[in-house]
């Protein structure tokens, strides 16, 4: 049992507060007495004498949190482990109903940022919704992530919804369909994918890293004067980049790589000024070196696309590009959690990176379209344009999703 409890201390106008976290319930159980000395304004034996006479008046009333109240070994102010009355979130509303008191309405927004439960929800949605954007905000969420994790909440009601319609009402039912959905992509179940992560109340959708794969603007079509590395954006390419960094997606964004090609750089370029942001360049991103072509034919590109290991003289292959592209993305989600995170890149490089996660359908060398599909859905059954943006989304090292974004 003692290792399915964590013991907690919470502050609530520097007034400490015995808490402790059920791993297997994921509740939250909290010290009445404590809570009773903050509505009170008593001390611990004044507060203890109140709980006494307060929980045989509930006794008496049939009251459910009495009922419901549980006790755990709690450290007293002695120092020593001692049998505490608690009770979980819910409990604690119902208690504070029969405190009068001035603090009641404070310490109930204190519970609710505490836990899961939500004030009046049923009858105030928009309290809710208020709620969840201040709690994002205080951990420094952008806006444009906030507006996302609020879709999803979103979609997730609507898929419950749909559920209900279909007669699953069953809270049990609820969590086993999440737990296939969960293993399904990450090979845990919900709660082991927490504690893996070492998450005790947070959501798995507030630990999204998202990552855009973006494919440089239209480059200038003077390819003789310059070198690949060198080939410039055309002037409708500088105008193409500039209102891809007006993307709604592309707002707030927390870090930006490039490759080393100069088209890749122009493009980011609009972006690091839109956001404020710097611009790492770096070679993992830069386009798959073709080598020495002489003498192969056109239809190379579909061989690569065939067999990973196939290159000309001096080129890459397949898995030489997907291993640095995979290279960075790991550092990238080792390092940053809660990100927003641009990559600017190449056709072929993204092609390469994408067959990692999807399922190559077909291939045309004409047109240079690639059906690419994850999880399956289609994610791409066109050529990739100048610009794209590929919407790469992780929890944690486990992509999640990709889209298109056009």
């Amino acid at each position: 049992m003692e290792n399915k409890l964590i013991a907690l201390t919470k502050s609530f106008e520097d007034e400490s507060i015995r808490t402790v976290w059920n791993k297997d319930e994921e509740k939250y159980y909290i010290s009445i007495i404590d809570i009773i000395k903050v509505l009170t304004d008593s001390n611990f034996q004044e507060s203890r004498n109140y709980w006494k006479v307060l929980k045989f008046r509930l006794k008496e009333e049939g009251n459910e949190t009495v009922t419901n109240c549980n006790q755990l070994k709690l450290k007293a102010t002695d120092g020593k482990m001692r049998m505490t009355d608690v009770v979980d979130i819910e409990g604690m509303f119902r208690l504070i109903e029969s405190i009068p008191s001035k603090k009641a309405e404070p310490i109930k927004l204190w519970l609710a940022h505490l836990g899961k439960e939500r004030i009046d929800e049923e009858y105030d949605p928009e309290i809710t919704i208020n709620r969840a954007l201040e709690a994002y905000r205080r951990k420094e969420y952008s806006d444009d992530w906030i507006n996302q994790r609020l879709k999803s909440i979103d979609a997730r009601k609507e898929f419950t919804d749909e559920l209900k319609n279909n007669g699953i009402e069953n809270g049990k039912d609820f969590a086993m369909l999440t737990d296939l959905l969960t293993k399904t992509w990450s090979g845990y179940t919900t709660k082991e994918y927490k504690s893996y992560k070492g998450l005790t109340k947070e959501n798995l959708s507030d630990n999204m890293i998202t990552i855009y794969l973006i494919r440089h603007s239209i480059p200038s079509k003077d390819k003789e004067k310059y070198s690949n590395e060198e080939l410039p954006l055309s002037l409708l390419g500088e105008e193409k980049a500039r209102l891809l960094s007006n993307t709604n997606e592309l707002q707030d964004i927390d870090v930006l790589y490039s490759s080393s090609y100069k088209r890749a750089i122009s493009t980011a370029k609009y972006i690091s000024i839109k956001n404020n942001i710097y611009i790492n360049i770096t070679n993992k991103l830069n386009e798959r070196k073709i080598g020495d072509i002489s003498g192969i034919s056109k239809s190379f590109w579909l061989t690569q696309l065939e067999d990973e290991d196939a290159k000309a003289i001096d080129g890459e292959s397949r898995r030489e590009v997907t291993k640095r592209m995979l290279d960075l993305i790991n550092e990238i989600l080792l390092k940053y959690k809660n990100k927003r995170i641009v990559l600017v890149t190449h056709a072929t490089a993204i092609t390469f990176l994408l067959m990692n996660f999807c399922e190559l359908v077909s291939a045309d060398l004409e047109t240079k379209s690639r059906h690419l599909r994850f999880n399956d859905m289609d994610v791409i059954n066109d050529s990739i344009r100048c610009p794209e943006i590929f919407k790469l989304s992780f929890n944690d090292t486990k992509l999640a999703d990709i889209k298109l974004i056009r």
